[in-house]
């Protein structure tokens, strides 16, 4: 992550300067006072997809969910099968 040295200071016998950007190791204290986080792990977005898709029995269209496939069989009901 990196941060934002809020003032100038001193953490580990190591001086940091106000406004500068620090990526800083895991054995530095990360006081709220001195240091702001300007960059954070962004999350992952996990989308699921089912191993066994719902097939249509007309076509073999594959659907990820149940309503998926209702609303699909109805295109075959227009068609006339």
């Amino acid at each position: 992550m990196k941060y934002l040295c809020l003032r100038d200071c001193y953490t580990n016998d190591h001086f940091y300067r106000n406004g500068d950007i620090y990526d800083l190791p895991d054995n530095v204290k990360k006081s709220e006072k001195n240091f702001g986080v300007i960059e954070s792990p962004k999350p992952v977005k996990v989308v699921e997809v089912p191993d066994n898709p719902l097939k249509c029995p007309v076509c073999g269209r594959e659907c990820k969910a149940p309503l998926g496939l209702a609303s699909h069989m109805r295109t075959h009901k227009r068609d006339g099968g």
